[in-house]
This record gives structure tokens, sequence and C-alpha cells, in this order.
């Protein structure tokens, strides 16, 4: 017999159980298979049960989250190892636990504060280890460090950290072992939440304790106290339903995320703008989504991350529908994430880091063909062959100053008056040259502290632009290289910026062709560079036709058209199949048809003379265009059979121009920086039984 909601968790994460069948005999006709629960952890892992209760989990794995006996991160579903028959799982910040069919109970990953229950100190295990020796198991929640569950006579045991009081024993000393909780009380259900416990006694009247509920009873409402109650989710706020379907939320409220139209926090209760009559809710950091009864999925709050669903990534004060095309019967949410299983067993999810905001793959921007160049970081600019200006990210358009137009239907995409030869984007800072050679900045320094786009020095003509965190150079059409900033000294945090160019290298006596970060390129194929008086000076390299420079790292193609790169080399970003740091030039692999590179934060990207791209270096948020998210030493080509002109390789994003001159990005899309709505939600295939 399945019990409803039996072994839910209701917490900051949220295992979501479907009514199962028996398990079908061996040898035996059984259906496809499909999910039946999912839940998310905090740290960017997510763990789902098939129908045939197979338990399967996939993400980070740095502590053994994931079960699978490693700590080598999974982009696709791994098999939890042991096997079993599994009912539900509740994962916490860096570990999970789940419940058997047989009642048992199994946890796995982090143990730094003695969560998994073992009655070890032992600082993690990677595959699933018993609690105890009980087999009345009844529900499990965990958050951050600190799991609790309760059994089937109605007692409630939890262990991990303490520090908030959250097993309500007058001390904050953690548990590697189960407590028993609150013995005068028989329980139903247990919710978890950062230094904080909830739970729902068989009476119905929600209790909570821990860190900031010292009297036990929450809240002043008679509906509170008298109401018998389904369920509580608590992540950075909470959320329960009642019996009679209605929602209520309370806690804080920075981004609408009670759902009553305001952003004022509200430590009773908060019932959302909306009289539906609610089945289930799930909570994220700063996010509620809910479901009706009727299958319908609504969400609010912080949307940065597009973990709304509703494709964009406006915040929402009061429920907006997503997802409307689907019937849905269970969600899931913790951080800025979001996981939902339809009626029919399929499992989709949206938000940071599970492939939404995320793009691994280049992503078109728009259909036009009409761009001509393009430069990213915290914002993206692209500047088209009518010599229009366009740029998009968070607050792009404070920083293109006055007559900015916001183009209908693009989201946050802007377009800047004036013709406009070329634009460079560094960090928070944009610079731009006109048609008319002149040359506009707009920077940001110190917190907080924007300075709106203004000319840079006096009446002169300027050919390019590049702009750093701190500074930026230009040079001019006699070939003279002039740079401004922050003035030496002081640094970015000061709010003093000095928009007066100095030249540079001046007593060299040098013509300059081009110029990236604190380096130059001659125009005999010199590479130059002045970080500091000790090394201000020619590096010591074969001529070199193209070069780019960022974030201490320098690279350059030779007339020979092999690519040298030096500098930091923590993610493999010189291509040399290493991770050791190089002060000198060092050979990005053996080929010889390297045409152009471009140099981001943690990763870099070339052009072959064939027109195809590659990138290598950090993988994490896509940023190599070839659906690999782990770092990679050597490039590899990004997933496109078009022939490239150009790219730009920021600080966690990429974008590049092909020749047809349509522009795509990849990488991390927060604030819209891609330039385009990646897909709301990824859907996440059952895997095969048996797959590793």
């Amino acid at each position: 017999m399945c019990a409803s909601w039996t072994g839910v968790r209701l917490g900051a994460v949220l295992a979501i159980l479907v009514c199962l069948s028996g398990a079908p005999a061996q040898g035996s006709s059984a259906p496809a298979a499909r999910w039946s629960a999912v839940a998310i952890g905090a740290d960017e892992f997510i763990c789902a049960i098939r129908s045939d209760r197979s338990l399967w989990c996939w993400g980070n794995n740095s502590y053994g989250e994931l079960g699978d006996g490693t700590t080598a991160d999974r982009a696709h579903p791994v098999l939890v190892s042991g096997g079993g028959f599994w009912s539900a799982v509740a994962p916490g910040l860096r570990h999970a636990c789940g419940l058997r069919t047989d009642s048992t109970l199994w946890c796995w990953g982090d143990n730094g504060q003695g969560q998994l229950g073992v009655g070890s100190d032992d600082p993690h295990r990677t595959t699933a280890v018993r609690v105890g020796t009980a087999t009345n198991w009844a529900t499990v929640s965990s958050d951050d460090q600190t799991t609790c569950a309760t059994r089937t006579d109605g007692s409630l045991w939890c262990w991990g950290d303490n520090l908030g009081e959250q097993f309500d024993d007058g001390t904050t000393e953690d548990r590697n072992a189960p407590v028993r909780v609150q013995a005068g009380t028989q329980w139903s259900s247990v919710s978890v939440g950062k230094d904080q416990v909830c739970g729902i006694p068989t009476t119905g009247a929600i209790r909570c304790w821990g860190s900031g509920f010292p009297s036990g009873l929450l809240g002043e409402n008679s509906d509170f106290t008298r109401a018998s109650w389904g369920g509580i989710e608590m992540g950075g706020h909470t959320c329960a339903v009642n019996n009679d379907h209605a929602l209520w939320c309370w806690g804080a409220n920075d981004h609408g995320q009670l759902g009553n139209g305001s952003t004022t926090d509200d430590h009773v209760l908060a019932r959302p703008a909306s009289t539906r009559s609610w089945a289930t809710a799930a909570v994220g950091a700063s996010h509620t989504c809910a479901l009706t009864t009727g299958g319908d999925m609504w969400c609010w709050g912080f949307n940065g991350y597009g973990q709304l669903g509703d494709n964009t990534t406006e915040e929402r004060k009061v429920p907006v529908a997503v997802n409307a095309d689907l019937k849905w019967k269970a969600v899931a949410a913790a951080g800025e994430r979001t996981c939902g299983l339809t009626d029919s067993g399929a499992l989709w999810c949206w938000g940071s880091d599970i492939g939404t905001l995320i793009r691994a793959e280049p992503l078109r921007v728009g259909t036009d063909t009409g761009w001509a160049q393009v430069d990213t970081d915290e914002y993206t600019c692209a500047v088209r062959t009518d010599k229009s200006l366009w740029c998009w990210g968070s607050d792009a358009e404070e920083r293109l100053g006055d007559g900015v137009t916001r183009i209908p239907g693009d989201g946050a995409k802007f377009k800047a008056p004036g013709r406009w030869k070329s634009v460079a984007v560094g960090g928070y800072s944009i610079c731009g040259v006109l048609a008319d050679v002149s040359l506009w900045c707009s920077s940001y320094t110190g917190r907080m502290y924007t300075i709106p786009a203004q000319k840079v020095g006096a009446p002169s003509t300027w050919s390019g632009v590049t702009v750093g965190g701190d500074n930026a150079c230009g040079l001019k059409a006699n070939a003279t290289l002039w740079c401004w900033g922050v003035p030496p000294g002081r640094t970015q945090m000061t709010p003093v910026y000095d928009f007066t160019p100095r030249p540079v290298l001046a007593e060299f006596g040098r013509t300059w062709a081009s110029v990236a970060a604190s380096c130059a390129l001659d125009t005999e194929g010199k590479v130059w560079c002045w970080a500091d008086e000790q090394s201000k000076g020619p590096v010591d390299l074969p001529a070199a036709t193209r070069f780019d420079a960022g974030w201490g790292t320098v690279c350059a193609v030779t007339t020979d058209h092999s690519l040298w790169c030096w500098g930091p080399n923590d993610h493999g970003q010189l291509g040399n199949g290493t991770t050791q740091a190089s002060a000198v030039p060092v050979r990005v692999g053996t080929a010889h048809d390297w045409a152009d590179v471009s140099v981001g934060r943690d990763h870099l990207c070339g052009i072959r003379t064939d027109t195809s791209l590659w990138c290598w270096g950090k993988g994490g948020t896509g940023l190599l265009g070839n659906s690999v998210t782990r770092d990679q030493h050597t490039p590899i080509r990004v997933r496109s059979t078009a022939g490239w002109l150009s790219v730009s390789a920021g600080s966690s994003n990429t974008c590049g121009i092909q020749r047809d001159h349509s522009l795509w990005c990849w990488g991390d899309n927060y604030g819209m920086r891609l330039g385009a709505a990646t897909p709301v939600r990824r859907h996440i295939p059952v895997p095969a039984l048996g797959r590793a």
C-alpha cells in the first residue's frame, strides 16, 4: 500500500514522491521507465528516482554527493551505487539522504558536520551508507549540513550541524548520529532550513525552532495555529499549504518571493496574491513555485537565472503562470534552480547551472546577418555594418548614456545613438569610437559608483580602444598609444577615474598597430607590455601578426601562424596540456594554422586559417561552446561547422561572428548577456538502467 506523500522532503530542497506500484517481477515485461521523484541539492546537483525505483544523481560531486563511488562531476545522471529500491531522496548542501522501500535510511556525500548520521567523523562518503539499524523511517529532510527524519512511530530525529540549536537540546553541539528531538510530540513530517527546523505534528499545527524561532510556535496568526497543514517548505523563506488548499508564505521578501505584490519582509503569514486551490509549493533561495490542484504551475520572486521558467529574467512579485503547455504533478526548487515532473513522468529543469541560463553551445542572437564586431564581458556590445551600436546585459542601458533606445521584443537589448566604428567592453565599462573618430567611455569605479558616458580627451582622431578592469587604452590615428583610468596608487574601489589620456611607451619611439589590456603590438610585430616598470619592454617572441591580453594572460599569433601564450594557467588556459603557469611564452600545440586569438578571464578562443573556431581553459559555464562544462587543457573545436570571422572571450561568456555576419553567443546568460533567451527548460531523459 502506498501512502500519499510518504517520504517527501519538505525543506530548502524538495524530494517529490509519487505513489509507485510494486517492483516488476523477474522476467516480466515492464512499462517504459519514467521519472517519479526529483530533488535539488543546494550546491548544484540533482537526484531523481526512476519509476523502477532506481536512484540517479548528476551535477557537482566534489564530496561524493552523487553517490557513485567517485568525486567526478557528472553532466548526465549516474546510478547511485549499492542498488536497492528507493522511495524518496533529500539532498542537502553537499550530501544527500534517501529512503529505501524497506524503510531503511541511507546517506552519502559530505560528512564534515556529521550530517550523514553514521556515527563517525569521516570527511565524506562516496557511496550510500546506512543510518543505524532502524527499519521504520518514514520521511527525511536535509538542508545545508543538517538532516532530520521521522519514523513511523511518530518520533523525530536529527543529526549534523546544530549551530542554530535546531536539535532543540539547549546546546549547539554537532551530532554525528541521530538524536531524538522534541520527544513529547508525535510528528507526521519535518522540513529542515538553514539553522532552522519546522515540523508538522499529528495534531496538524506547524511548529518551528532553531535560529530565529526561540518560542517554538511560529507566528501570531490564528489561521496558522488553527489550520491543519499538509506540508511545509523551507528555503530562504518558508511556505506551507493547509488542508483547505490555501498557500501561505512568510520570511524574507526582498525579491517578492512571498508573492503578495510587495518586497517587504513578513514574519507572520502572507498569502500570495492568488486565491487558487494549491496542492504543493517549492521554495528556492529567493523564489517560489507552486502547483494548483489542477496541475498548473505558478512561480514568483527572483528570476535572474530564469528559475521562474517564464522565458524572462524579470523579477515577479505576484504569481505568474509558467510552462502552461504542460500539466505538472510535482515541483522542486533550491538555490536558483527549479525542476518539475509532468503528469506523464517527464522531468524538466530550468534555472542556474542546469542547461538553461548556461548555454554550452552557440546560440544565435536574433536572425540578422549584419554584425561587424562584437566584444563581451559583464555586458555584450556589438557594432552592425550600418554603424549602429547595440548592447545588452544587466544595467547596459545606464552605461550608454542619453538617447538610448530599448528595442521592443528584444528583452534587454539597447541601441545607442550615433554611428560607431568599434566598441570595447571590460568589466562594467564600455568604450567606443564614433564614426567621427571621437572616443567615448562609460565606467564603473567602486561600489555602485557609475560614471556616465563622456568624451575622452581633447578633440582627437582615434582608431581603436581597449578596456581593462581599472584602465582603458586607445590608439590615435597617428599610431601613438595613450591610456587613462584609475590613477597610479589608487584602486578601482576608489571613486576616482581620470579621463585624461596620457602617452604610454613614448620613450621607445614606436608606432603601434593594436592594444589590449597593458600590452600592445607595434607595427614591426613586437609585443610590448608595461604591467610594471621592471617588466616594461618587448617580449622575447618572434614577430606577431595578431595578439590579445587580459586578466594577466597574453597570447600572440606569430608570422608562421603558431600560437603562443603566457600567464596564469590554473584552468589550462595556456592550452599546452598543463595547469602550470608560465611567465614566458609557451606554444599552444604544434599547429601552424592559427589566424586570430581572444583572451578571456579563464578561457581562450582562437580562429584557424580554415575559419574553424577553437576554445580551451575553463569550461564551467559552457564557455567553450562544445557542450562540455569541464576544463580543457588543449583546444577543442566549438560545435559549429560554419566559418568564423571573429571571436570575443569574456569573463563568463563567449561571442563570435560567423562568415555570414550572423552573431552567436554562449556561456552564462545571467542578465541576458547572450542577447537572446536561452531555452526556458531542459528535458532530462530517463537513463537506461546500468548506464554509467
